[in-house]
């Protein structure tokens, strides 16, 4: 349903999560050294997200050390980073605004998404992460395409 941006070299996959001091789960480990990322492209591929009565239309899944530095998991860190809890990691930007999360803490794992810009009506600056899917496998598993 995404279009791969390119495949991902195990030995640069285990340097970025060293330099970020980051624990992926091994479902999102394999996705990046598979695809590295992804896009919808000129499709509408769809989420659904707790709380939130509309589906959520993803723009791309990112990649590390994408040349195209607003689809590189590094330029997202670096940009949001001090923002995140640890063992976070924006993966994903939905169509329009908003970012999809991985979340790797025993007390919430998952992916999430972040309306950052407060869209949505039920959204607010202290309640707008919505829960999307236990692990990134059932994630992918939950993505859809748009039929109006």
């Amino acid at each position: 349903m995404l279009s791969s941006f390119e495949s991902l070299d195990n030995k640069d996959l285990e340097v970025f999560q060293r330099n970020n001091k980051l624990d992926l789960p091994g479902d999102y480990k394999d996705y990046l050294l598979e695809n590295n990322g992804g896009s919808a492209n000129d499709k509408i591929v769809c989420f659904n997200a707790e709380k939130i009565a509309e589906p959520i239309a993803l723009g791309s899944l990112f990649g590390v050390g994408n040349a195209k530095k607003s689809l590189s998991l590094e330029t997202w860190l670096n940009e949001y980073g001090n923002e995140l809890l640890e063992n976070m990691l924006i993966i994903g930007h939905a169509t329009g605004s908003g970012l999809v999360l991985l979340v790797n803490q025993e007390d919430w794992k998952g992916i999430y998404f972040w309306d950052n810009c407060l869209d949505y009506e039920n959204s607010t600056e202290d309640e707008c992460m919505y829960f999307v899917a236990k692990t990134f496998k059932e994630f992918l598993n939950g993505l859809f395409l748009y039929k109006e």
